[in-house]
């Protein structure tokens, strides 16, 4: 196919960082950090996580073994805390039995899903 006659790329339209966007990222973040402590079998863990997942966290995240990941249970609600700076990512705070985890999510263009750039494990408490 000559140059020319190639298809324009679809760009998606610039996304808001209104409530709508915030609840949706709290939304993503959740369902995500339940997926990755859920402490299933290898197979259904990954099965279930990686479609939350941008194409570099599958990557990263695609030889851990759930039984090493700390926590099992959500016990708070999620807070969005800034929205990174950008639109584009939101940086949110799921209370677990473990501690708090950190989530960096994503997303390409407004109306696109977000995905799950990294997780931040719990600090360990430390007791005198």
């Amino acid at each position: 196919m000559p140059q020319d006659e190639l298809p324009e790329p679809t760009i998606g339209a610039a996304p808001s960082w209104g409530p709508t966007d915030q609840a949706a990222a709290s939304d993503a973040a959740r369902v995500a950090v339940a997926a990755y402590i859920s402490g299933r079998d290898q197979e259904a863990w990954w099965s279930e996580l990686a479609r939350l997942l941008s194409p570099t966290a599958q990557q990263a995240y695609a030889g851990t073994d759930p039984a090493n990941v700390p926590g099992r249970t959500l016990t708070g609600p999620p807070t969005v805390t800034d929205g990174a700076g950008s639109a584009y990512l939101a940086d949110v705070v799921i209370p677990t039995d473990a501690g708090d985890y950190g989530v960096l999510l994503s997303r390409s263009a407004g109306g696109d899903r977000w995905l799950v750039e990294r997780f931040w494990l719990p600090e360990p408490t430390v007791t005198p």
